[in-house]
C-alpha cells in the first residue's frame, strides 16, 4: 500500500529527522531518524513494515493519506543579495506605510493559513522579476527598518517587506524552512536561488519545507 502526503501538509529531511508542517494550523512535528520513510523519488511517503505505529500516528493526525504523491520541489537558496543602505524615495517610504496598514488587517491576530492565502491570491505568476529594481526596495526597507514598530520575528520581517514589494509590483518568494537538535523554524525571501533579506550561510542550515 502506498502513502503520500495529505494536501495540506509539507515535509522536508534535516539531519536525518523528518519533519512536517500541517499548513492547516501552522504546526511542526518531528520524527527523529524518520527521514527515510519519505522517498526522494516521487515525493511520496513510503513506510517500512516496521513503521505502523508511526504510520498510524501521522494517519490519525491526517498528516498523510493513501495513494502516490508529490511534494512541491523548493529551489535551494545559491546566493545572497548585495544591497546598500542609504537614502530611499518618498515613494518607498509610502510603500512601506501601506505595507504596515497590510500588516495590521492581514497580519496580526490571524492564523497561518491566511496569511498563507492572502500571499498566494496577490502573487503574481511568470513574471521575471527586474533585481536591480527588487534590489533598491530591499535597501529601501532595511535602510527604514529601525524605525518599524515592533519589528518582531522574521515571519513580521519577511511578510512586511513581501508586502512592499508587492506594492512595487515585485514578486518573491516566501520560503520557510526548518532544522532540529534543536528544532527551529525560519523564514526569508527568495527570487530564483537568491536570498533578499537573510544571509545564504544562515538560510544553508535550514531544509526548505515550504516556498508561498
Amino acid at each position: 500500500m502506498a502513502w503520500r502526503l495529505a494536501p495540506h501538509c509539507r515535509a522536508a529531511v534535516s539531519g536525518g529527522d523528518l519533519v512536517l508542517l500541517d499548513l492547516r494550523s501552522g504546526d511542526y512535528a518531528c520524527v527523529p531518524r524518520g527521514g527515510a520513510v519519505l522517498a526522494p523519488g516521487d515525493g511520496g511517503c513510503a513506510f517500512a513494515a516496521a513503521d505502523t505505529d508511526l504510520l498510524a500516528a501521522l494517519s490519525a493526525e491526517g498528516l498523510v493519506v493513501e495513494g502516490v504523491g508529490h511534494i512541491p520541489a523548493i529551489l535551494s537558496p545559491q546566493r545572497s543579495l548585495e544591497t546598500a543602505i542609504g537614502r530611499t524615495t518618498l515613494r518607498q517610504r509610502l510603500r512601506l506605510a501601506w505595507a504596515l496598514v497590510d500588516l495590521l488587517v492581514h497580519f496580526h491576530g490571524r492564523t497561518f493559513p491566511h496569511l498563507i492565502g492572502s500571499v498566494r491570491r496577490r502573487r503574481r505568476h511568470g513574471e521575471a522579476q527586474p533585481i536591480e529594481r527588487v534590489s533598491g526596495e530591499v535597501g529601501a526597507f532595511l535602510t527604514l527598518l529601525p524605525w518599524v514598530p515592533f519589528q518582531g520575528v522574521c515571519l513580521y520581517r519577511s511578510y512586511l517587506l513581501l508586502r512592499m514589494l508587492h506594492h512595487a509590483g515585485l514578486e518573491a518568494t516566501w520560503v520557510f524552512g526548518v532544522r532540529t537538535w534543536p528544532f527551529e523554524a525560519h523564514c526569508w525571501l527568495q527570487v530564483g536561488d537568491l536570498v533578499l533579506d537573510d544571509h545564504l550561510d544562515h538560510v544553508a542550515g535550514y531544509a526548505p519545507i515550504l516556498a508561498v
